[in-house]
């Protein structure tokens, strides 16, 4: 059966607005709490609690994190935060946001950041009511019936969590990097604040961009009906990304560019461009073995290395799509050439890492490469 489901509410404000609208929620139970290193407090009592997950050295910087704690204490909702949250989530991560969540015991998660940040904020929500182990989710072992709310203010246009079902996290213990998906990992409400995207550097969004043209790629190259609408949604995605890609290079700060790949990350994750049809992720899938494996990998950066092995490995049975994106992506109804100028396009990316940069072997390499398979 195939069913569409998406019920986060999505607000175009300054994140500055955040109080408000957790106060619109009616989140205002009064807890009172102490202890912890992990903690810290704002605001007053008689008040909502709220556990804020975030980078917090790269929000210092900007004074958002600080800007954010006073707008909820001008509300009345205190809040603790948890920091130190790394690219790639571990376990240890959400086994110290967890505990610390359980003590604190809040109305709602806030999550503040990029992908990363919004991962482990679903992973605390989704086994903050469950008594087994963490990742019994990730490896689909079981699955959630009930969740913490969860709101998100994304400071990184990316990943499309703040819209989406998925939960990513890894155990580098073990190699193991997984994720999966469940109606409780909706965001209750997510702000897109594009202003807050202006800071991010060249490498970082550049890995955005990849993974935007990915979440629609991946699910465009999927078996699909005659006429299947979502198709159009998905190569909309791509093309929008790779019109703005140059434009958006030369100029990090313009907040309009900035706010359409925002708005476009957040379309191509939200289960629009997989409307009525079965898709499966086989780019992602196997990002997830290497970075779970090196986890010093960038999301992004290990797609780019993906996308374009992905079409030429399976030409002969791609062709007819690879035409169509060809063609409503770079205006191009060959379908080798469209090969040629989407490699083109992720070669433009200032990356310069390959996967021998990070001591991938010729062997590894193929392996990784094999798996990357279409479902048709």
């Amino acid at each position: 059966m195939i069913d569409f489901y998406n019920p986060t509410h999505i607000y175009f404000t300054s994140y500055e607005n955040i109080g408000i609208l957790i106060r619109k929620y009616g989140f205002s139970k009064v807890v009172l709490l102490c202890g912890s290193s992990y903690l810290k407090s704002s605001g007053i009592l008689n008040a909502g609690h709220i556990l804020v997950a975030s980078d917090y050295t790269g929000l210092r910087t900007s004074d958002i994190l600080d800007n954010i704690l006073n707008k909820l204490k001008e509300t009345n909702i205190i809040s603790y935060v948890y920091s130190g949250i790394t690219a790639n989530p571990d376990l240890k991560n959400v086994e110290e946001a967890l505990s610390l969540t359980k003590e604190v015991k809040p109305d709602l998660l806030l999550a503040v950041g990029g992908g990363s940040v919004l991962d482990l904020a679903k992973s605390v929500a989704n086994n903050f009511y469950y008594d087994g182990v963490i990742l019994d989710f990730n490896k689909k072992k079981t699955m959630p019936t009930k969740a913490l709310p969860l709101a998100t203010i994304i400071t990184i246009a990316a990943s499309g969590s703040e819209m989406s079902s998925s939960c990513v996290i890894s155990d580098r213990k073990t190699n193991f990097k997984g994720g999966f998906n469940s109606p409780t990992n909706y965001p209750l409400f997510s702000i897109l604040d594009a202003s807050l995207t202006k800071s991010v550097s060249e490498f970082q969004t550049c890995c955005g961009l990849v993974d935007i043209i990915s979440h629609s790629f991946e699910r465009y190259f999927c078996k699909s009906e005659e006429y299947q609408v979502c198709d159009l949604f998905a190569l909309g995605v791509i093309r929008n990304i790779v019109d703005l890609t140059p434009k958006l290079l030369m100029n990090l700060n313009d907040e309009d560019l900035r706010k359409a790949m925002m708005e476009t990350g957040s379309v191509s994750h939200n289960g629009f461009t997989s409307f009525g049809k079965v898709t499966s992720m086989p780019c992602h899938f196997v990002e997830h073995l290497i970075s779970g494996k090196y986890p010093e990998i960038a999301h992004g950066l290990g797609l780019s290395w993906l996308l374009g092995p992905f079409m030429r490995r399976n030409y002969e049975v791609l062709k007819d799509k690879i035409k169509k994106f060809g063609h409503f992506v770079f205006d191009e109804d060959d379908p080798k050439v469209a090969l040629d100028k989407f490699d083109e396009y992720i070669n433009s990316l200032p990356f310069n890492k390959t996967m021998e940069d990070f001591s991938i072997t010729s062997t590894e390499k193929e392996y990784y490469l094999s798996l990357l398979k279409p479902a048709l």
